[in-house]
């Protein structure tokens, strides 16, 4: 049946996320960098490495420190969303224990006044062929089903087939943390379930942002511009560049020189030897007479200095930002170039001048300031192979995302089929048992709502909830996959976990 009611869901803050992660395989940027795009900064949550969490004691103590250093916020609630995050084969009997006791100690430390003010929940992750050494994971999950724990908790697979990717469970993962962080997290949790929860669950999600799929293919065409196009042919635009900025500071160089023999040799002693006396005229006095003479030294001198200060105040910000702006075909000449000398050779034949002899102290600075200008180049230059790759990787990904954002014609047809199109990982022969759902809205689709008289298929009601931006709509959908209390839950496991 299609729905118009759409409620509002109080997303102000009324718990704190500790996220720890002991998982291997996934990094601290990776997870950070979704709670970032959901929670108010670090304020709102507290990220930690698995190894520096030996205990409850140690959290407790952390979640005060940070506290009192205002890195944190802990709401007048004092509720806590505790999120362990490992990979399947992690799951061992050391790490139940570790786990159990530090609850313990936290609720010992941090006492509680009702059951749903800390949360533990447990996020596995396991990619389908991934070689378990021992089949302890299988038994430890049956363990969270125990009548022991008498904590709140919930546990959660996020099942990754090879050929698929676990980005859109992380996603569901990361917004209903949010969500149970949430002032109104009690109309899609039911804090009294978390007391008897002994079912492993699954996540999936899917979205619609308009501008989307527009954003993502043009996102390709800049990638594979960069990958296929050169932007400087035979590097033509990059000489000329250099060609020009060497000119400015040789043409400083020879009027140096000029400044010199016209001006400043005339303040210096001289012998009859510095005289050359033609047959007709008065005799005229020689800079370079060839003689070793003190008024040689002295030029030499004073050019070295210029030369000196030359180099000493080379600008090569327009030849590096030139460098970076180049496509993979120009990288791939340029190294090349550099590393045949061709670059450094058509460079110095250029700027020699027709039909002029050039002065050997204005050909040993253009052979200097080539270098630095090399050295220069060197510095910005990327290993165009590995950026290659990394690009490529790139293309492939906003593909990926491509097919996702292009299927739906418009926000009306995303309302109308996206509860439909969110599936679950699972193998074949393990199925949910049940299918909770939540349509999230925001953006035009919030503000626009009853203007445009949306409706959404599939769901009785929406969630008004701007904290999915830049998304549009997000469909949220969450199951038991096993039951660990059933006869067969061991043979459900030992399916999945093989």
């Amino acid at each position: 049946m299609p729905t118009k009611l759409r409620i509002n869901f109080d997303v102000t803050q009324d718990a704190l996320l500790i996220f720890i992660n002991d998982s291997h395989s996934t990094k601290e940027a990776e997870i950070t960098a979704q709670l970032e795009k959901l929670f108010h900064g670090a304020k709102e949550y507290l990220y930690l490495d698995g190894t520096s969490v030996e205990s409850g004691a140690a959290l407790a103590n952390t979640i005060a420190r940070e506290r009192n250093a205002f890195r944190i916020s802990l709401p007048a609630s004092n509720r806590l969303v505790v999120c362990f995050w490992l990979d399947a084969d992690q799951l061992t009997e050391a790490w139940f224990a570790r786990y159990q006791k530090m609850v313990e100690e936290i609720q010992h430390l941090l006492p509680i006044k009702g059951s749903g003010q800390h949360c533990y929940i447990t996020c596995l992750t396991y990619e389908v062929g991934t070689p378990l050494l021992e089949k302890t994971p299988i038994q430890v999950l049956q363990k969270f089903a125990a009548p022991g724990l008498l904590f709140s908790h919930r546990q959660y697979l996020l099942y990754k087939p090879m050929v698929e990717s676990l980005d859109r469970q992380k996603v569901a993962m990361a917004q209903l943390l949010h969500m149970w962080t949430r002032k109104d997290y009690q109309k899609i949790l039911d804090p009294t379930d978390l007391l008897d929860m002994k079912s492993l669950r699954i996540v999936g999600s899917a979205d619609y942002q308009e501008a989307e799929a527009e954003r993502c293919q043009k996102k390709i065409e800049a990638l594979e511009d960069w990958l296929e196009q050169a932007t400087d042919p035979d590097l033509e635009n990059l000489l000329r560049t250099a060609m020009a900025e060497a000119g400015k500071q040789s043409a400083k160089l020879e009027k140096a020189v000029e400044y010199f023999d016209e001006e400043l040799s005339y303040l210096y002693p001289v012998r009859i030897t510095d005289y050359r006396k033609p047959l007709f005229g008065k005799a005229e006095r020689l800079v370079d007479s060839g003689t070793g003479s003190m008024l040689e030294k002295r030029k030499q001198d004073y050019i070295q200095e210029v030369s000196h200060r030359l180099l000493r105040t080379a600008d090569f910000t327009d030849i590096k930002r030139q460098v970076q702006e180049l496509h993979y075909p120009d990288l791939e000449k340029l190294r090349q170039t550099l590393d045949q000398g061709r670059l450094r050779q058509e460079f110095l034949e250029r700027m020699k001048k027709p039909g002029k002899a050039m002065e050997d102290c204005v050909d040993a600075f253009l052979e200097e300031w080539y270098g630095q200008m090399e050295a220069a180049i060197c510095s910005v230059q990327p290993e165009e192979q590995t950026e290659r790759a990394k690009r490529q990787v790139e293309v492939n990904r906003q593909k990926e995302r491509l097919k996702e954002a292009g299927k739906y014609r418009n926000l009306t047809n995303c309302l109308t089929q996206i509860s439909d199109q969110v599936p679950f990982s699972t193998p074949p022969a393990v199925h949910p048992k049940g299918n909770n759902r939540f349509m999230l809205i925001a953006g035009a689709c919030n503000t626009n709502w009853l203007i445009n008289g949306f409706q959404a298929v599939g769901v009785s009601q929406v969630y008004s909830y701007p904290s999915i931006a830049p998304s549009e709509v997000m469909m949220m959908r969450e199951a038991p996959l096993i039951e660990l209390t059933e006869e067969r839950a061991m043979k459900d496991l030992t399916w999945i976990l093989q």
